[in-house]
Order: C-alpha cells, then sequence, then structure tokens
C-alpha cells in the first residue's frame, strides 16, 4: 500500500505540473491571439481607411470631369462659386455667425455689435447667391443635379437675414445668425477629413487643451475679464470643429471603436454647446 500511495502521488505531482504547463501556455496562447488580434483590426482600419480615401479621390476625379462636361446656361467664368474652396469660404462665414452670438454678454452689447457684424454676413450670403442665379440661370431653382435643396435653403437664409435687418429685433436675428450653420454642414459633406489622422492636426488639439487648461486656472486668478468669455468660445468652437471632422471621417465608426474616448468627447463637447447656446439666447 506504501508503495502503491507513493506511485499515486507522484502520479498526482505529475499530471498537477503537466495542467499548470497547459494553463500557462494556454495563457501565453490567448496573449499572441489578442495582441493578434489588435493588430488585425488596426490593419482593417487602416484599410477601410486607404478604401474611403481612394473612394473620395475617385469621386473628385469624377466631379471634375463632370464639372469640365457642364454647361452653363449662365455666365461660365462664374463657375468657382460651385468649387469646393468657394463653399469652405461659405462655410467660414457661417462660424463666424455662429462665433457672434456668444461674443455678446448682453443686449447692450449686442446691440452695439449688431452693425458692423450683420451686414458683413448678409452681403456675402447675397453675393453668393446671386452669382449662382447668373451663373446656372433658371437651372438654379429646378434642375435636380445642382441641389435644389441647398438652393432654396440659401434663398431662404438670405431672404430671413434681409427681413431681420429690416425690422431691428434682436431675439429673431441671433436665430437667424445659427442658420448658416447649415452652409457649414454642407461643406463638410464635401471636404476630405482624413487630415485628422495626421500628427500635426493631432499635436495641434493637444496645444489647445493645455491652452484651455492654462485659461481656466487662469480665470480662477483674474475673474470678471472680457477676454476670459472670448477664448472659451474659440477653444469650443475648436472642439466642435474637431468632433465634426472625426465624426465625418470614421462615420458610425466614431461611436464602436474607441467607445470610452469617443464618447467622452462627444458628451463633453455637446454638453458645453447645449449650454452655452441657450444662455447666448437668454442674454
Amino acid at each position: 500500500r506504501e508503495g502503491r500511495r507513493a506511485q499515486l502521488e507522484q502520479q498526482l505531482g505529475d499530471f498537477r505540473k503537466k495542467e499548470r504547463e497547459a494553463e500557462e501556455r494556454r495563457r501565453e496562447l490567448r496573449d499572441f491571439l489578442s495582441e493578434k488580434e489588435s493588430q488585425l483590426d488596426h490593419v482593417v482600419h487602416d484599410m477601410r481607411h486607404s478604401i474611403d480615401s481612394v473612394e473620395r479621390d475617385l469621386a473628385e476625379i469624377a466631379d471634375a470631369d463632370a464639372t469640365k462636361r457642364m454647361s452653363y446656361p449662365g455666365c461660365a467664368s462664374l463657375a468657382f462659386v460651385d468649387q469646393k474652396f468657394f463653399h469652405g469660404v461659405s462655410a467660414c462665414f457661417g462660424v463666424a455667425s455662429y462665433v457672434t452670438v456668444f461674443l455678446q454678454q448682453d443686449i447692450d452689447s449686442a446691440r452695439k455689435g449688431f452693425g458692423p457684424v450683420f451686414p458683413p454676413l448678409l452681403s456675402f450670403y447675397t453675393m453668393e447667391a446671386v452669382l449662382k442665379i447668373l451663373l446656372h440661370l433658371h437651372e438654379y431653382f429646378c434642375a435636380p443635379r445642382l441641389g435644389v435643396l441647398w438652393n432654396w435653403t440659401d434663398l431662404a437664409i438670405v431672404a430671413l437675414c434681409f427681413a431681420t435687418y429690416a425690422c431691428d429685433n434682436l431675439s429673431i436675428s441671433i436665430v437667424v445668425r445659427l442658420l448658416p450653420l447649415v452652409k457649414v454642414a454642407r461643406a463638410f459633406k464635401e471636404w476630405d477629413t482624413s487630415f485628422c489622422h495626421s500628427v500635426c492636426f493631432q499635436t495641434f488639439m493637444l496645444g489647445v487643451i493645455i491652452a484651455n487648461s492654462i485659461f481656466i486656472a487662469a480665470e480662477d486668478y483674474y475673474p470678471g475679464l472680457k477676454l476670459w468669455m472670448h477664448l472659451n468660445t474659440a477653444v469650443l468652437v475648436i472642439f466642435m470643429f474637431e468632433l465634426a471632422v472625426r465624426l465625418k471621417d470614421r462615420g458610425l465608426r466614431f461611436f464602436y471603436t474607441d467607445v470610452f474616448w469617443n464618447w467622452f468627447d462627444l458628451i463633453i463637447v455637446a454638453g458645453s454647446a447645449l449650454m452655452d447656446t441657450p444662455v447666448a439666447f437668454i442674454d
């Protein structure tokens, strides 16, 4: 019995040793597979990004060919108003219109700023609509290939701007000044936002985050300065731009890749915008 017991205990020890070795091997294989899966996820993401980039390039080439073949019924020398860079300029005016809402702390400052801020916006959008009508003539109002909905939206914005400027109603003017954000959406639809993956852009955003932290700390030592409101508005606009670029670049993948950080950024930026906009309306 003693010999049999010693033999069984030795077998048990051998089995446990093999079990530990098998567990260790399984952990190594699990870590290896996890690492490979992560690498494959990055490869798939890079491939998708490359595919999207090539598809955008092909679409731009097709648009350029279509533009060359397009015959304008009006003045063909005004074709630049249909180019992406001009839509980008229009979007910049839309962002400027949005920012002016936050740069007005009270009724008096708003009325002082109503004169110098509103007319340039109105003049540019009126000029844009007139040039497009001269370029496309009757097609501007009915040709589906020109994006009739965008054209009628532009006309509606211009009409509302004229009506607001004529009646000099401050509350309505603030609402109307938010309408040009539609032009920002149009420009974003056309822009190539792959630059958000570049080191330069990410370094710039890191610098903005550090600067914002410095502004918050300095505001505690020097409260009451109007400068802080302007700086906070500029930082908020930059963060909104960065979030919009990432959403445009990643599409639905934004919501299920890097879930924590993406949703964290979305909640923080959207919350800040939703908190500041009603305050601007109330003021």
